[in-house]
């Protein structure tokens, strides 16, 4: 029963995951889906060249600041990630069946629209 149960959370994640990698690529990039849940979800470039980490958190429950969907070790190294090479980093989560992505450290904020998220 609770392989049952995790395996739907797996499979729920990672449908999820595939919605944010379609968003990406309509919007002309190329993403690649790291497996087995490791940090960041997804690994992408824009159009232009730019190269982005995506991480994607698909929860019932979104607090008031979407940034605490990230466990404080997530938070860590996705600031490591944008500080290490200046690249934008994107929390990607679900609201109302709706993609929303938000830039965690700062950068990035010009490619969430150019992106596709709201």
């Amino acid at each position: 029963m609770i392989k049952k149960q995790i395996r739907f959370k797996y499979k729920k994640g990672y449908r999820f995951e595939r919605r944010v990698m379609e968003l990406l690529k309509k919007a002309g990039c190329y993403s690649i889906r790291a497996g087995k849940s490791s940090f960041p979800d997804i690994c992408a470039i824009t159009g232009t060249g730019e190269p982005v980490f995506i991480e994607c958190k698909n929860r019932a429950k979104i607090p008031f600041d979407p940034i605490k969907l990230l466990s404080k070790e997530e938070y860590r190294n996705a600031l490591e990630l944008v500080k290490a090479n200046n690249t934008p980093f994107i929390l990607a989560f679900n609201k109302k069946g709706k993609i929303i992505g938000v830039c965690v450290g700062g950068k990035g904020i010009h490619l969430l629209y150019k992106l596709g998220f709201r």
